[in-house]
């Protein structure tokens, strides 16, 4: 009967095909994890991040230009003086005489609906600008003085609310390109948009004559 027991030499031999073996089969095991785990978790966090990012920064390369169109209406229509009562009505849709937050969801609820969104909630604040700094509305309000400009009352501000659901990034944008060519101003300050969810959280600025 001859005798099993290897040499030290075949045992050597042995247990490094098995090192390298197991190294294989760990190589083999981590791409076979690390593959699903790019294309299901991944690539779809990185498609979400990539859209928001070219979302944001649209939203800021037409910020500084609906900001200089804005001031310029707002400027035309301070400087009106002794107008009929039907032009007055007209002026009222544009810049009401209160900041009505039953007139704001009307018309903001209108907008979502052409998007095919739902407005959850609103929450009206009325506000003069910061503290220690002068808001846009006084800035607005010194030229039109300076010019001797006449008005029918004070240009006033107030931060609107709005909570959405239903929302996703193609009617993010078909929303803001609505508000930026709704009758009434409407200043987009800043928004949140959560697309896991479909839910988005708009903060404007609303202005109104008192």
């Amino acid at each position: 009967m001859k005798n099993m027991t290897m040499s030290p030499a075949e045992s050597k031999k042995q247990q490094s095909f098995f090192i390298v073996y197991f190294k294989v089969l760990v190589v083999v095991l981590f791409l076979t994890l690390l593959v699903p785990g790019y294309l299901l978790l991944i690539k779809p966090e990185r498609s979400v991040y990539q859209q928001n990012k070219a979302l944001f920064a649209e939203n800021e390369r037409d910020l500084t230009q609906k900001n200089a169109r804005l001031l310029e209406y707002k400027k035309v229509l301070m400087s009106y003086k002794n107008i009929s009562p039907d032009d007055q009505e007209k002026i009222a849709e544009v810049l009401p005489y209160d900041p009505s937050e039953a007139n704001l969801y009307v018309n903001f609820s209108s907008l979502a609906e052409a998007v095919g969104a739902q407005v959850e909630g609103i929450s009206v604040q009325l506000g003069e600008g910061s503290a220690g700094q002068r808001s846009e509305e006084e800035l607005i309000q010194e030229k039109s003085a300076s010019a001797g400009q006449a008005t029918n009352g004070q240009l006033k501000t107030a931060l609107a609310n709005f909570e959405l659901s239903g929302i996703s990034y193609t009617k993010t944008k078909e929303l803001l390109n609505l508000i930026e060519n709704n009758l009434r101003i409407l200043d987009v300050k800043s928004f949140k948009f959560a697309p896991a969810e479909g839910n988005l959280s708009l903060v404007m600025q609303v202005y109104y004559l008192k």
